[in-house]
C-alpha cells in the first residue's frame, strides 16, 4: 500500500508537469476535439461489438485492462492513443475519452488515466486528470450526489460524487480500501495558464452493469462546430500568430451568453480562443507595421485610424491579463471579446493603454468589429 501511494504521489506530480504544457498553440486545439471525437467513436464501436464478438463474455469483474483494451478496440491512427472507456457527466454534459497515460500525448486529446493508480471499478483510488478549459473545465459543477460514470464494452462503473476540494500542487491523492474516483484538473478551471493549485474531485463506486451491445446515449461530439477561420494574409500569417510566437500573459477564459454544457465540457472553447488570439495579433502586428490592407481583411468595418496608437509602435508589455471572452448561444459562437492593458513604445503617443477588441463570426469567419485604445498611463 505504502509503494503504491508514493507511485500514486509520484505519477500526479507527473501530471501537475503535464498539464497545461503547450496547451495554447492553435494546432493542439483542433486536434484535441477532432482527435478526441474519434477516439469517442472508437469506444462507441468496441462497445457495439463487444456482443458480436463474445468479447463481453471474456470480461473480468474489473473490466478491461488497458492491454487488452486494444484487443477490442477499432485501429486507431498512427501515433494516437488508445481508448480504455469514456466518462461520462450527465449534469455537466462531460463526456471524454479515457486513455492510458499522463503525458502531453494522452492529455492533448483526452482524459488520462493515472497508471500508477488503480483502473475504474477496482478497490483503490483510480485517478483521471485532463486539462482544464477542456474535458474538466466545470467539473466544480458536480455536487455531492451526482453521479459520473466510467462505461467500457464490459462494464459501465456508476459513482457518486463526494466533494470536491482545491489543493495545492504535488499534494498526492492516497489509494483508498474501497473503490473510489478521483478526476483532477488545474484550479481555476478556466485558467490560461499553469497553476499553483489543483481541483479534485472524489465519488464513490456505488454500482456495476454490463455495457456490452449499447452505445452511451449522449450527443456525439462530432456534431460541435469546425474551426473558425481568421483571414490574415499569407504574409502576416507566416509572421506567426499564436502564443507561441507572440508574448501576452493569459488570464482566464470567460463566457458570454447562453453556452450549452456539451460545449463547455469539450476541448472547442480552448480551440475558438486559439482563432480570438490569433486575430487579436494579427491586428496588432497589421497596425504596428502600418499596414492598412491587411487590417482591412481583418477589420473590414472598422476604420483603420482607431488602431492609431499603434501604428510605428510596439508593445513592450501588459499591465494586466489578456482576457478572451466567448459568445456562444448553445453551441454556436457568435463572437468574443479581448481586453488588455499593453503598454506602447515608440508611435505617436506612447504609454499604456485599455485596449479593447470585440469580434464577431459570419459565415464561420472571425472578424474584427470593434477596436477601442483608450490612454491610461504616462
Amino acid at each position: 500500500m505504502v509503494a503504491r501511494r508514493i507511485g500514486l504521489a509520484v505519477s500526479l506530480i507527473a501530471v501537475v508537469a503535464g498539464i497545461g504544457i503547450g496547451a495554447h498553440i492553435a494546432w493542439f486545439y483542433w486536434r484535441s476535439h477532432t482527435v478526441g471525437s474519434a477516439l469517442i467513436r472508437n469506444e462507441q464501436a468496441a462497445i457495439a461489438g463487444a456482443s458480436r464478438t463474445g468479447a463481453a463474455s471474456s470480461c473480468s469483474s474489473a473490466g478491461r485492462s488497458p492491454s487488452n483494451a486494444a484487443a477490442t478496440a477499432a485501429p486507431a491512427p498512427s501515433g494516437t492513443p488508445v481508448p480504455i472507456g469514456i466518462l461520462e457527466a450527465p449534469a455537466i454534459g462531460l463526456r471524454a475519452p479515457v486513455v492510458e497515460g499522463v503525458g502531453n500525448a494522452e492529455l492533448n486529446v483526452a482524459v488520462g488515466h493515472v497508471p500508477a493508480s488503480v483502473l475504474p471499478g477496482q478497490i483503490g483510488t483510480a485517478v483521471l486528470s485532463a486539462h482544464d478549459v477542456s474535458w474538466f473545465s466545470r467539473i466544480n459543477h458536480l455536487h455531492p450526489g451526482a453521479t459520473v460514470s466510467f462505461v467500457e464494452p464490459c462494464h459501465t462503473f456508476r459513482y457518486r460524487v463526494v466533494g470536491g476540494a482545491v489543493v495545492k500542487s504535488g499534494r498526492p491523492v492516497y489509494s483508498t480500501l474501497v473503490p473510489e474516483l478521483a478526476l483532477v484538473t488545474c484550479y481555476p478551471l478556466n485558467a490560461l495558464f499553469l497553476t499553483p493549485d489543483r481541483y479534485v474531485l472524489t465519488a464513490q463506486l456505488v454500482g456495476v452493469t454490463d455495457t456490452a451491445g449499447s452505445v452511451p446515449g449522449t450527443p456525439d461530439p462530432a456534431v460541435l462546430p469546425p474551426p473558425l477561420v481568421v483571414p490574415a494574409p499569407a504574409a502576416l500569417e507566416a509572421q506567426g500568430l499564436t502564443l507561441a510566437t507572440n508574448d501576452a500573459p493569459l488570464g482566464t477564459l470567460d463566457f458570454h451568453g447562453d453556452p450549452s454544457a456539451a460545449i463547455q465540457e469539450s476541448p472547442v472553447p480552448m480551440q475558438v480562443e486559439a482563432s480570438v488570439l490569433q486575430l487579436y495579433f494579427a491586428a496588432i502586428r497589421s497596425a504596428e507595421q502600418d499596414r492598412p490592407g491587411w487590417w482591412s481583411a481583418l477589420a473590414p468595418t472598422v476604420p483603420f485610424a482607431d488602431a492609431g496608437p499603434l501604428v510605428g509602435a510596439a508593445i513592450v508589455r501588459n499591465d494586466a491579463s489578456v482576457i478572451p471572452t466567448l459568445d456562444v448561444v448553445g453551441t454556436t459562437f457568435t463572437g468574443a471579446s479581448v481586453s488588455a492593458e499593453p503598454e506602447l513604445v515608440g508611435g505617436r503617443d506612447p504609454g499604456v493603454y485599455r485596449l479593447t477588441m470585440g469580434a464577431t463570426v459570419h459565415g464561420g469567419t472571425l472578424v474584427v468589429t470593434g477596436w477601442q485604445l483608450k490612454r491610461i498611463g504616462g
